[in-house]
């Protein structure tokens, strides 16, 4: 029931005002209580009240005028008896009226003078009078009130519904009035027995009396039975909106599951095959170790003295140390000078940088998101504990040799140092990056998307059991396996499974594609290793530190008419826009942006590629398209992996893309349009095979 006065100007014809009135109206005239506050905020006396007022008025008479045995008819009559003492101080008297509309006009002695209180009794004239001008009517079963002009207000109608042209919650659920209402499903607008309704999955209906229903805009947008001409303006800026909410969902999924970075000691760990460990990323880079952002290794390097024994014996003492990357030696048993680094000959297989800048920038954002310049109570620990060339089999739990073990050592080495330290201890993240042994069935490896999938879960499964007591489990980041590595055999298996992962939500996270970093024909370069790791750490942030959800950028449904495709994204900071990904040191561009289409016919020609919305790209064909369309971005066959699709992310990285000649860059490395700058982090579209029927 309406209870706050609206206090809005009189008159009104406001829904809430004739909600108020007709709730008001009810409670006066039903209601037990003696008043009730009106819409402008001032009391007034219900039926119950005025029966009550007359009843006591009634009973004063009596005892004020009929105990005496005879009436007042005039004033100066009850005045004598005032002045006889008859009628005392205080008192009432009631004195016959001349006016046709009251029976008596109601006296008080006030200090020996009658005084007139304003009260009258009415007669029956009275009473009419005032309800012809409030003209209520009763009609039927219903009560209406009427004006002079014949303007009717219905109070209660023949069916008992209390104001029914007001806003009200209806049977159905919904909320509003005859004409309109509003329900969780939908928005309907009615005249008579004919209705428009605005709901899903159709976006507009219209029903008639009949309840026969035409769809008139379709759940995608599209004017049904009109000729869309396969991306009019309208269509496509309907999907980019869509496109645009997709995103906006994911971005807002909180991952309450996960670990964040709260221990005294949060562990990093990285694990894979060649790229996980840095393999020919020299020299390294990351030489300085920041002391206020306080990050840690286990001793002279963050990866163990060897790089294939099944263990995880440290270089040097068994101690933390202040984090820095390092260049190893080539079975990695010791750090190498600067001088025998920069004489290393080009393709030398030496692991250097190290997964270092991705902490110290993580950390970095970190701190100045608590507004702190440094935390010794909180501090990161990195360590790097895969093997170069191997598959995902040969790196989980129960292989022989069990280079599983390797994580395990790492984990208990810490967590000891931790304990004797007197610090709490748990693990933030789990990186990993691998694939690239798994696209090459010489290897023995699962080369299927879905067992490939399934493989790396388990290896997820028992990470968590086997080191994450205590602690919830944390997050996985995972790289797409592309690039030189890559294979169109079985559609991109292994990239597709990491995509698969990444799309799923629970705690799999998709950071970036491999393809678009500098690098020495398949391994990257130092400046290379050290730009994916800024991906690392801004997607780490976004998740770990501001609770973001992230997906990357990748399609996520294809419309295909006649000899066109409309391919919509997931798109983290929008628009889309064209780059260059560098193909060892060179920034390359490709005619159709990293596409090929196949259809039932075979090879169909890409004749131009678009981007027409912030989220949408749109390919021309040669010809229209026959049966099952597949449109491959960054294959083998035609890219070596590699495509130019990439979205607007400003996010700023830690370091800057570094040359020095003599150090052990090759000249190719000295790249002028990146040398000095920060390292662009615009994220690339991840590899794919879009399936589609024309």
């Amino acid at each position: 029931m309406a209870t706050t006065p609206t206090n809005d100007p009189v008159p009104s014809s406001s829904p809430r005002n004739l909600l108020f009135n007709a709730e008001k109206m009810d409670e006066a005239i039903n209601s037990q209580q003696q008043n009730y506050t009106d819409r402008l905020g001032t009391e007034r006396r219900t039926w119950a009240g005025i029966e009550a007022e007359n009843e006591e008025r009634i009973t004063g008479a009596i005892q004020n005028i009929m105990p005496l045995g005879k009436q007042y008819a005039t004033l100066p009559a009850a005045q004598a008896d005032v002045s006889a003492g008859v009628i005392a101080v205080g008192a009432y008297a009631y004195v016959r009226s001349s006016a046709s509309a009251s029976l008596a006009d109601e006296y008080q002695n006030v200090a020996g003078t009658l005084t007139a209180t304003g009260k009258v009794m009415l007669s029956q004239q009275g009473v009419n009078e005032i309800i012809s001008k409030l003209m209520l009517q009763v009609e039927g079963k219903g009560l209406y009130f009427r004006d002079a002009l014949g303007r009717v207000v219905t109070v209660v109608d023949d069916k008992g519904v209390v104001a029914p042209r007001s806003v009200r919650k209806n049977a159905d659920g919904s909320f509003g009035t005859d004409a309109a209402s509003v329900s969780g499903s939908e928005v309907s607008l009615s005249s008579g027995g004919n209705k428009i309704r605005v709901s899903g999955p159709a976006f507009l209906k219209v029903t008639d009396s009949l309840g026969r229903s035409r769809t008139i805009i379709d759940d995608k947008g599209q004017l049904v039975g009109v000729e869309q001409g396969g991306g009019s303006d309208d269509s496509i800026a309907v999907t980019n909106n869509r496109n645009l909410n997709y995103y906006a969902r994911v971005r807002s999924q909180y991952n309450a599951g996960i670990e964040r970075l709260i221990f005294a000691l949060t562990h990093i760990i990285v694990d894979g095959q060649s790229l996980s460990t840095f393999q020919e990323g020299y020299p390294a880079l990351s030489k300085t170790a920041y002391a206020a952002l306080g990050n840690l290794m286990i001793g002279n390097s963050c990866r163990p003295s060897s790089r294939t024994n099944p263990a995880f014996v440290p270089v040097g003492a068994a101690a933390l140390t202040p984090l820095v990357a390092v260049t190893q030696t080539a079975d990695g048993s010791a750090v190498m000078t600067d001088a025998e680094v920069s004489a290393l000959p080009a393709g030398s297989p030496n692991e250097g940088e190290g997964g270092v800048a991705a902490v110290n920038m993580l950390r970095s954002l970190f701190l100045k998101h608590m507004s702190l310049s440094s935390d010794e109570t909180r501090r990161l620990l990195l360590s790097v504990c895969g093997v170069n060339g191997r598959t995902v089999e040969q790196l989980s739990k129960g292989a022989s040799p069990e280079l599983y073990n390797r994580v395990r050592e790492a984990v208990n080495l810490a967590r000891s140092l931790a304990t004797t330290a007197g610090k709490s201890y748990g693990i933030g993240a789990l990186c990993f990056l691998q694939g690239e042994w798994n696209y090459n069935p010489t290897y023995g490896g699962d080369t299927t998307r879905a067992g490939y999938r399934a493989k790396v879960k388990q290896l997820y499964a028992d990470f968590v059991a086997d080191f994450c007591t205590g602690q919830l489990p944390p997050a996985m980041f995972t790289y797409q396996t592309s690039a030189s590595f890559t294979s169109d055999t079985n559609e991109l298996a292994i990239g597709m499974a990491q995509l698969d992962m990444a799309k799923e939500g629970g705690n799999y996270y998709g950071v970036c594609p491999s393809y678009p970093f500098p690098d020495k024909g398949g391994h990257l370069t130092s400046n290379g290793y050290r730009w994916m790791d800024m991906f690392f750490a801004k997607v780490m942030f976004r998740v770990l530190v501001l609770g973001e959800g992230w997906e990357p950028l990748h399609c996520t449904s294809a419309e295909v008419t006649d000899n066109h495709a409309l391919l919509s994204y997931a798109v983290p900071y929008p628009p889309l826009k064209w780059g260059r990904p560098y193909v060892g040191a060179v920034a390359t561009d490709y005619a159709d942006k990293g596409f090929r289409a196949t259809d039932d016919a075979g090879a169909l020609a890409i004749t131009s590629v678009e981007i027409v919305a912030d989220t949408i790209v749109k390919i021309n064909f040669g010809r229209n398209v026959s049966g099952t369309l597949k449109i491959w971005y960054a294959d083998k066959t035609a890219h070596n992996g590699n495509g130019c699709l990439q979205d607007s992310d400003p996010f700023v990285a830690m370091e800057n893309y570094s040359y020095t000649a003599g150090s052990g860059q090759q000249p190719a490395e000295n790249i002028a349009e990146l040398v000095n700058k920060p390292y662009p982090l615009n994220n690339w579209a991840w590899a794919q095979v879009i399936t589609v029927t024309a």
